[in-house]
């Protein structure tokens, strides 16, 4: 009997230290930082990306949607590459990551980021900081993006969850400071995550050639990941 459980033992599966997980969703908009991506088009927003992340806490993913803000000839894709490594300090969960933003067909728009983030208990804090010109506004580089969030998972309501978003642009150049909100709602729902959120900034519209920005808008998604 031991000589058989050491063979099971010996032949049971190693486990990988390499994790990879895809994500798709279908959202009526594409909000970035508290603004359109989709623009006037008021077209609905395909999305989808894969992340691969080491036991180490090393990360590298790609993700890419659909979008119309640039409304520059064949600009209609936005492709993300991003890497980040995560450890703790204490019960503080830390991440340090960097993120470049390609356009396709527009590629003044490209930007590149670095960024530091923590988390404990549900609240977030994360700091963005732009290496390049800041999606196509001039003397940018050194646009910081400060993003607070907080969010809750109700278990007794079957998993409802509410998240709450405060983000600050302190803007470089010719980037002008502004600041959005985000209050949502998901929930878990035939294997996938429905989700509703209320947007609002108070970016100045004449500077985007898209939504009316000095009001909110309501967001609905579905999503999957696996």
């Amino acid at each position: 009997m031991l000589i058989a459980a050491s063979a099971f033992a010996q032949s049971a599966p190693a486990t990988s230290a390499w994790s990879q997980t895809h994500n798709l969703a279908l959202s009526t908009d594409y909000v970035f930082r508290g603004i359109s991506q989709n623009g006037d088009a008021n077209g609905l927003s395909f999305s989808g990306g894969t992340d691969i992340a080491h036991n180490s806490g090393f990360s590298v993913g790609f993700w890419a949607s659909n979008q119309n803000v640039n409304e520059v000839g064949n600009d209609s894709i936005e492709a993300d590459l991003y890497a980040a490594y995560a450890f703790k300090l204490g019960a503080v969960d830390l991440s340090l990551g960097g993120i470049s933003y390609f356009y396709p067909g527009a590629s003044d728009y490209n930007t590149s980021e670095v960024s530091l983030s923590g988390a404990f208990a549900g609240l977030s804090l994360k700091a963005s900081y732009a290496l390049t010109d800041y999606f196509n506004f001039d003397n940018s580089d050194g646009t910081t993006y400060v993003d607070v969030s907080y969010s809750y998972t109700f278990e007794s309501l079957k998993n409802l969850a509410i998240g709450l978003h405060y983000g600050w642009t302190l803007g470089a150049g010719d980037q002008f400071d502004y600041e959005d909100y985000k209050v949502g709602l998901s929930y878990p729902l035939l294997g996938y995550t429905a989700s509703l959120a209320y947007t609002d900034a108070n970016a100045d519209g004449i500077n985007y050639s898209n939504k009316v920005l000095d009001k909110g808008f309501v967001v609905f998604s579905m999503s999957k990941t696996f």
